[in-house]
């Protein structure tokens, strides 16, 4: 079968099937694709296209969450204050000033102070 016979094969198609074309045995365990490239290759679809595919995975970041966490952070940063507060209680004096939605969960809120204020895993 040739390869540029299959539906919208372009340069991609020819510079398969030349390199095939030079193969005197293939045997299957030297033929291994790469799965996405095979799957792309299969479907007459580009790598260009999937990667941009790729970049747009994922939630859009909820704007208000992070301003609201931003927010604290400065706080914590500027304040004199030596209280101590545990990252739950500081999710409900945010989730009292700004409601619910403008603020994290206590586990993204800890992920969260731990890249904003540098902190190893596990000691929050």
């Amino acid at each position: 079968m040739s390869v540029t016979t299959h539906k919208g094969m372009d340069q991609w198609g020819l510079g398969v099937e030349s390199r095939l074309h030079t193969c005197n045995d293939l045997v299957a365990a030297e033929a291994v694709y790469h799965q996405t490239c095979n799957w792309l290759f299969r479907k007459g679809r580009k790598k260009q296209d999937y990667s941009q595919d790729m970049s747009k995975h994922g939630l859009p970041p909820n704007t208000a969450q992070l301003e609201t966490f931003e927010e604290m952070c400065r706080l914590l940063e500027n304040s004199s204050d030596s209280a101590l507060f545990g990252v739950c209680e500081l999710r409900q004096r945010m989730v009292d000033k700004h409601g619910e939605d403008a603020v994290y969960s206590c586990k993204q809120l800890k992920s969260s102070s731990r890249v904003w204020f540098n902190i190893p895993p596990n000691t929050l």
